[in-house]
This record gives C-alpha cells, sequence and structure tokens, in this order.
C-alpha cells in the first residue's frame, strides 16, 4: 500500500483524497434515502427555520446548486472521474477539465428530468370538468369547477355567458380569460 500511494501522482492523491470519503458518505446518505431517514432539508431551510423566516417570500427555485448533497455528489464525481482520467493516460489538465465537465453534465440531465409543477392554464382549452361552486349567469360572478390539467386535479375559476350552471354538471372549457379564469359552458353528453 505504501509503494502505491508513493508512486502516484499529487494530483491522482488529490482524487483519491476526495473519491474515498465522499463515495462512503454518499453511500451512507443512499442507504438512509432507501430506509427512510431522509432528509430534503437544505442547511438554508434549516438557518430559516431557526431564524423564523420559514414562510417568506423567497422563492424555490428547485436548483440548490450548493446544498450539501450536491457538494458530496460533486466531489464524489470529481474524484472518481479524476482517479479515471488519470489513468488513461490524459493530462493533469484534462483529467481536471474532465472532473468538472462530469459532474456539469450529470447536473445538466438531473436538472432536464425534473419538472417544474406549474400548471400551464391553456391546457385546460376544450377540456371538461365538473362544477365544484355554481356558476352565476352571464358573468354576474365567479364559480368554480374541478378538472384534471396536467395529471393533477385543479379547483379553477370559471365563469358563463350562458344560464346558471349548478354544482355537478358538467362542463366544457372554451376561453382562457384573465387571472386563469376560464370561460365554460354546459358539456352535452352525446
Amino acid at each position: 500500500m505504501d509503494a502505491w500511494w508513493a508512486g502516484i501522482t499529487t494530483l491522482e492523491k488529490v482524487y483519491w483524497f476526495f473519491a474515498v470519503p465522499f463515495s462512503l458518505v454518499f453511500i451512507i446518505q443512499l442507504i438512509m434515502a432507501i430506509l427512510g431517514f431522509d432528509s430534503e432539508q437544505d442547511l438554508s431551510e434549516v438557518a430559516d427555520d431557526m431564524d423564523g423566516d420559514a414562510g417568506d417570500d423567497s422563492i424555490d427555485t428547485g436548483l440548490r446548486l450548493f446544498s450539501v448533497r450536491n457538494t458530496i455528489i460533486f466531489f464524489t464525481i470529481f474524484g472518481w472521474t479524476g482517479i479515471a482520467s488519470i489513468r488513461s493516460g490524459i493530462n493533469d489538465a484534462g483529467s481536471i477539465f474532465l472532473s468538472f465537465a462530469a459532474y456539469a453534465k450529470l447536473f445538466n440531465v438531473i436538472m432536464k428530468l425534473t419538472e417544474s409543477g406549474t400548471m400551464d392554464i391553456q391546457n385546460a382549452l376544450n377540456h371538461t370538468g365538473t362544477v365544484y361552486l355554481k356558476i352565476p349567469p352571464k358573468r354576474e360572478g365567479t364559480g368554480k369547477i374541478n378538472m384534471e390539467i396536467q395529471g393533477a386535479m385543479r379547483e379553477i375559476d370559471a365563469v358563463t355567458d350562458g344560464d346558471e350552471i349548478p354544482t355537478g354538471e358538467s362542463v366544457i372549457v372554451s376561453e382562457i380569460l384573465e387571472n386563469q379564469t376560464l370561460l365554460v359552458k354546459k358539456y352535452l353528453k352525446e
């Protein structure tokens, strides 16, 4: 072991220094996640909770570049990619570049897999729903309908140009108005 360690370059020692401990922590995190002991809470959220600022108007973009989990993943990938590139004969600068590029590529692929969860109201057009709160006649007020949009049930404000539509009636969306209000009419089943 001592002969092997003495025979590798300083850069490869740095890669091993990152690869082994961060891989162990990554494996422990993975096992904890499988067993249900995983927490998605990040350090910034813990700090907010301690300050009493939780629930403020901050926006969660879903892109947590500097979380503890991402740091562990970065150093794990950085270390193993560096070791593999050095062992395959790539020079030091190339191995450093590949180590960063491998993490960037993985992060890019993972980010493409996530869904924004943002509802596109245009997906409601020409689809049916059920009146939840009666819809007053001739746009004299707003009611509510329940309908499935993008695989999730939504409760959405609705108006009609016709007669009052009572609770429980089926409606079809004919137009999207301001403030994501739907213009609906009774749906006549054939």
